[in-house]
């Protein structure tokens, strides 16, 4: 398991975590300054959320293709969930998951567990600090501070090789809980064929937060926070 110490260049930790809390109030003034104050607060809030998890999915990208320099190769989605859980959530926020749990259903007569996956920090460290919120306000105020850990993980995943759902919520204050969804691999190429014949990627969409992003129109559909993760792709992606 690797630990912070064994990178030669480190940042304080509370200048880490100041840096991170920060950029929730600048994407916030951002957007806000982009948008026009006489846009929708709802506008403001999905185009924040998709600012948020964009630079959570190009940091995990890269922490990955720096850190796996010195890893095992992984193979499997559950060895990769528990490298982000072990080793990536330690360095990040210097504590592991609380709890790793998966469907354990079977895909093609093997044992592999089947691709969703539901991480669960008891105590989120960006949590710890705020006072108790009123029920009713508790996912509008915690929603923002979620988005950049699930672009995060994402990121992780895309480094991987796999594309990923990722949708986050809290359900009562420090507990942070991110359900993950692994998306079918698209088959490779018999040999020779031409290279054209490859479906379009930017067809993929994935959902955070119980919202749906897609690359095409590059927009969130907002939708209630109650939902559960869509299990088919192409309903996730609708607008």
């Amino acid at each position: 398991m690797l630990v912070p110490q064994q990178f030669p260049l480190s940042v304080n930790a509370s200048s880490q975590d100041y840096l991170l809390t920060e950029l929730i109030y600048l994407a916030k003034d951002f957007v806000e300054e982009k948008l026009g104050p006489d846009t929708p607060e709802e506008q403001r809030d999905m185009h924040t959320f998709n600012f948020l998890e964009a630079i959570g999915f190009e940091t995990g990208k890269r922490f990955t293709e720096r850190i796996m320099i010195q890893h095992v190769r992984l193979t499997t989605t559950l060895d990769m969930m528990r490298f982000i859980c072990r080793e990536a959530w330690a360095i990040v926020f210097k504590k592991t998951i609380d709890n790793l749990k998966t469907n354990r259903k079977v895909i093609n007569d093997s044992q592999k567990p089947k691709g969703m996956f539901i991480l669960t920090d008891n105590s989120f460290c960006w949590f710890m600090r705020m006072a108790q919120i009123p029920e009713t306000e508790l996912t509008k105020t915690t929603a923002p501070f979620l988005c950049w850990p699930a672009g995060f993980v994402r990121g992780v995943m895309q480094a991987f090789g796999y594309e990923v759902q990722v949708a986050a919520h809290c359900p009562s204050l420090p507990v942070a809980i991110f359900q993950i969804k692994v998306l079918p691999r698209e088959p490779r190429l018999p040999q020779g064929m031409a290279s054209l014949s490859i479906s379009d990627k930017s067809s993929r969409s994935y959902s955070i937060f119980s919202n749906s992003y897609d690359y095409r129109t590059r927009s969130i559909a907002s939708t209630t926070s109650s939902e559960k993760l869509d299990t088919n792709a192409s309903q996730a992606g609708t607008l």
